[in-house]
């Protein structure tokens, strides 16, 4: 997870022309949807209106659609763009920089270990734990920018990773004959428990005729998949998020054409036909 940290950083500044690029471009695109759009309702006339102050706040709704599909456009493709960086990364270079240090890891898992009574029973999740706790990146003052810095540390990234290696840690040992899920419930993934002496043996590789090589291979490439498919949902989210927000504008904008055309229209027609005096028939 430091490692992830690690490759983050040199990739700010190619996020960020990425993010500039494809906002550009999916801004452009949004643009030009808003002014057909504007065009349709102008040739439908759904935004004149009698009264004229009425008429000219209704003028709004066109800057209010450029608006609103411009910034939609432009913050989706920035994700986009950013997306397509991190997941690429992920997979070309985090797998990679998580294999070569497996050896360090299982050694660092071990020394942790190591204070353990050897017949206790642990989960992956145990022993986990003294490792991710030492992770946690304490705030070097209470300024405002130092307390966000450690709050996107601790529970973006280091949670996020902190689930991944959990799961990978967790689908990789379940295939080793001397690990034992335990029987969970159906269509839940079954947690597997083992003795602190076998959890040391495997992180040593000491283990009487047990190759745990697959474990190094198998542990990054479930790491990156689990830190992807994490990323995909965050992104999936948000631009939930940008449809629903840019449907709530759109509602919003039809909503006042319905109140004029079917309440106030119609109103202002019975009202105006009440106030015209009857004709009077010839001959009376």
């Amino acid at each position: 997870m430091r490692s992830w940290i690690e490759l983050l950083g040199p990739l700010l500044g190619e996020l960020s022309l990425q993010a500039a690029v494809w906002g550009a471009v999916a801004g452009f695109l949004g643009f030009l949807l808003a002014l057909v759009l504007s065009w349709v309702i102008h040739r439908q006339r759904w935004l004149r209106r009698t009264p004229r102050a009425w008429n000219v706040l209704a003028k709004l709704s066109y800057l209010i659609l450029v608006a609103a599909f411009v910034l939609a456009g432009g913050i989706g493709g920035a994700l986009h763009g950013t997306q397509r960086i991190v997941d690429h990364k992920v997979s070309s270079a985090l797998e990679p920089l998580l294999a070569a240090r497996m050896p360090a890891l299982r050694g660092y898992l071990a020394a942790c270990l190591a204070p353990m009574a050897k017949s206790s029973v642990i989960t992956v999740r145990d022993m986990l734990q003294p490792m991710l706790r030492d992770l946690g990146y304490q705030p070097r003052s209470a300024g405002w920018l130092e307390q966000r810095k450690a709050h996107l540390i601790n529970e973006v990234i280091l949670r996020g990773g902190a689930v991944a290696l959990t799961q990978a840690f967790q689908q990789s040992m379940r295939l080793l004959p001397q690990f034992l899920p335990t029987a969970g419930d159906k269509g839940q993934d079954q947690l597997v428990h083992f003795t602190v002496d076998t959890a040391l043996k495997m992180l040593a590789a000491t283990g009487e005729k047990v190759d745990f090589s697959p474990l190094d291979e198998s542990v990054p490439k479930v790491f990156a998949e689990a830190v992807q498919h994490q990323i995909d949902s965050l992104y999936k989210g948000i631009y939930i998020g940008l449809v629903i927000k840019l449907m709530i504008v759109l509602a919003l904008i039809a909503a006042e054409m319905l109140f004029y055309f079917r309440y106030w229209v119609p109103r202002r027609a019975r009202r105006a036909q009440r106030a015209t005096p009857a004709v009077a028939e010839p001959g009376t």
